[in-house]
């Protein structure tokens, strides 16, 4: 079957078979060199290398898995250790210290796991408020927080303790001076008196030392202000 086709480059009209109309040029121009096409490439977008240890304006640093707590846990046992050194001013000194260094170990800690450590000075100016901080900053449950809230409240009533029981001591040491003179005479004196057992209830069992080498067991209850003794 026939055709009248058109050569694209030259425009020459030809009548020619259906097969041949399937070509894109005539015979003449087909012998002469085709222009190169040249591919346009489309532009590659603009991209911005940012090394992966430099972190994005704006952005939280990436964390690097939970930090540790221990130290978290050594400050907020600190409260108990204090029960140890009630009477020790320079023991109070050095728990001052460790509980700095705690604090700037465990700050250390948070800033390197990625997390925003609070400020180490609120461990010396007031500890609860460091480990509620730092709660917030880890977002997790201020656990350490409540536990030191805890051991502040058996520290106090340990301290209470310790004071009435030292009271104690004080007001029985010449009352027991007194009743060994009179009833036995001589000059001995009593230099200590140590309370061994609380049976509750203002009565203690306790042990009184003398300057002459003995030692003797005496009983001591409290009422008030009042306190009494009584040697077996």
């Amino acid at each position: 079957m026939a055709v009248v086709w058109r050569c694209p480059q030259c425009g020459q009209a030809a009548l020619v078979t259906a097969s041949y109309a399937a070509n894109k040029h005539c015979a003449k121009c087909a012998e002469q060199p085709q222009p190169e096409q040249k591919k346009l490439e489309s532009p590659a977008p603009n991209r911005v290398s940012q090394r992966p240890s430099e972190p994005i304006p704006g952005e939280e640093p990436a964390r690097r898995g939970r930090p540790s707590d221990l130290w978290a846990w050594l400050l907020a046992i600190m409260p108990i250790a204090g029960v140890f050194f009630l009477e020790n001013p320079r023991a109070w000194v050095v728990l001052c210290l460790l509980s700095i260094i705690f604090g700037h170990h465990d700050s250390k800690n948070l800033r390197e796991a990625g997390y925003k450590a609070p400020s180490v000075w609120w461990v010396f100016i007031l500890m609860p408020v460091y480990l509620w901080q730092r709660g917030s900053a880890t977002r997790s449950k201020p656990v350490h927080f409540w536990f030191w809230a805890g051991t502040f409240v058996l520290s106090v009533a340990l301290n209470v303790a310790v004071m009435q029981e030292g009271s104690a001591e004080e007001a029985a040491r010449p009352l027991v001076t007194q009743i060994v003179r009179e009833q036995w005479g001589g000059s001995a004196r009593c230099t200590r008196v140590l309370i061994t057992r609380d049976l509750g209830r203002g009565y203690y069992h306790a042990i009184a030392y003398l300057d002459n080498g003995r030692s003797l067991a005496i009983s001591i209850q409290t009422d008030g202000n009042m306190v009494y003794v009584t040697i077996p």
